[in-house]
């Protein structure tokens, strides 16, 4: 078993994109390594205002309600990058 569960994607402006894990996390860091600013949440179809903004060249932790897992998040960017997003499961 890995124990660093990291994935990175490029991001398309204003397009929903999942970041899927292979376990259940209970706690999670979000790099916005771009340029502008994104909206992130810890489910699919969550309406941009319902969601986290992290701005441009920063990072947060991210916990769901703690008694809650979940395998993915899911971010919005505002503009398209190429080195986009990265996402690290803390806890699991």
């Amino acid at each position: 078993m890995n124990d660093l569960k990291v994935i990175r994607q490029s991001t398309t402006a204003e397009r929903e994109i999942v970041f899927e894990f292979e376990t259940n996390g209970i706690e999670f860091l979000v790099k916005n390594l771009s340029d502008a600013d994104i909206f992130v949440a810890c489910k699919q179809g969550v309406e941009k205002a319902d969601r986290i903004l992290i701005p441009a060249n920063s990072c947060q932790i991210i916990m769901p309600f703690p008694t809650i897992r979940t395998s993915e998040i899911s971010v919005i960017a505002a503009q398209t990058s190429e080195k986009g997003v990265e996402v690290q499961c803390l806890k699991w």
